[in-house]
């Protein structure tokens, strides 16, 4: 028998403190960003693992912002224009 255990882990990489210049991840996020990267390359034996997970990081932010700006415009079609 085999038995899995799932544990998910929210984990908050940027603060909301306007005051702060760390960047767009907090110390905190890139600590915990790096920590996940180099448990990957322990295990995979692929030092390109942790440039991956920045990478995927990357363009996950990218697409999201993208579908959070064009949600906030009105689309207009060429009969609204009449």
């Amino acid at each position: 028998m085999v038995v899995l255990v799932v544990v998910v882990l929210f984990y908050r990489v940027k603060k909301n403190n306007n005051n702060n210049n760390d960047g767009a991840i907090s110390k905190d996020g890139m600590a915990f960003l790096f920590e996940l990267g180099r448990r990957i390359t322990q295990s995979t034996d692929d030092y390109r693992d942790i440039a991956f997970l920045f990478q995927r990081l990357s363009v996950l932010i990218q697409r999201y912002n993208a579908v959070a700006v064009l949600g906030n415009f009105t689309h207009i079609t060429p009969e609204d224009e009449m």
